[in-house]
């Protein structure tokens, strides 16, 4: 619960951030959408774990 209420208070900062250097949010929603096509990239490239024969 914690994490919720810190990611809560400070999810808004880089957008605000974003808007006060470059006028608009417009740079930081790109930035954010670019994220998750990372992450399905980099989970995609990776090898399927192995089993240890346990």
């Amino acid at each position: 619960m914690t994490v919720t209420v810190v990611g809560s208070a400070l999810g808004p900062l880089p957008y605000g951030m974003a808007y006060d250097w470059f006028g608009g949010y417009t740079e930081v929603i790109l930035a954010t959408m670019a994220c998750p096509v990372i992450g399905t990239a980099a989970a995609w490239a990776s090898k399927a774990p192995e089993k240890d024969g346990i």
